[in-house]
């Protein structure tokens, strides 16, 4: 094989690479977010139990009731693990990310490419951030979409068991805190989670995955908060 021809290969290479590559993953992204399923998921006779979705534009998170007949989060996330240690709370976000994202880039403006790179490539551990609440404000609060609605008991269920598999636990079956400070509220903590972040399964779509499961309206597959909300609007 003469050089000229090596050297075409090495260019269509480089091209598929470098191109192509991320021209199918944007289409990925944007093609397989827009088909939506489970679209009568929350339509039902025996629909009891409030849940809520937010979003900041970037990153969603489920909120459910801190405690209920079907469970008790302190059970796994302790209030006492919070500067606040506030005993009113009724509420509790919990989201799943990238350890170093949620540690290391408290604003956006403080993103690093070595932060960026590690995320994308599932370089860095995952955990969980949940934060307790005495309440829930819907719609567009201080930048955040919020959205409320009712499921039955059997799809709440999916959904304790589906968080309850993405918390890493230690020999005792226990939730492990993360004892490291944070730039976050009095009212946050973190625990160690299964799981890696990437360029494929993103906080989004690890929520979006929940929602999967337990039938719920979800996209057949997104990285970005967007498409989640999208299925839920009137």
């Amino acid at each position: 094989m003469n050089k000229r021809k090596i050297f075409k290969r090495i260019l269509i290479t480089l091209v598929i690479v470098f191109i192509g590559l991320p021209l199918i993953y944007l289409g990925a992204v944007f093609g397989l977010s827009k088909i939506h399923l489970n679209a009568d998921g929350i339509h039902s006779k025996n629909d009891n139990i409030d849940i809520y979705l937010i979003n900041n534009g970037l990153h969603s998170d489920f909120i459910f009731p801190l405690k209920s007949k079907y469970k008790d989060w302190t059970n796994e996330f302790q209030i006492e693990n919070t500067a606040s240690k506030d005993f009113g709370a009724k509420y509790i976000k919990i989201g799943w990310g990238d350890k170093g994202f949620f540690f290391n880039v408290p604003h956006w403006d403080s993103l690093t490419f070595n932060d960026a790179y590690t995320a994308a490539f599932g370089l860095n551990e995952s955990a969980i951030h949940v934060k307790f609440l005495r309440g829930v404000k819907l719609n567009n609060t201080e930048g955040k979409e919020c959205i409320k609605f009712s499921i039955d008991k059997q799809k709440y269920l999916s959904l304790i068991e589906y968080v309850e598999s993405s918390i890493e636990r230690n020999s005792n079956a226990s939730s492990i805190f993360i004892n490291k400070p944070h730039n976050y509220g009095s009212k946050d903590s973190f625990y160690e989670a299964n799981g890696t972040y990437s360029l494929f399964h993103s906080c989004n779509t690890w929520v979006n995955t929940g929602l999967k499961e337990a039938s719920l309206p979800a996209p057949f597959w997104t990285v970005l908060s967007g498409p989640i909300f999208e299925c839920y609007q009137k």
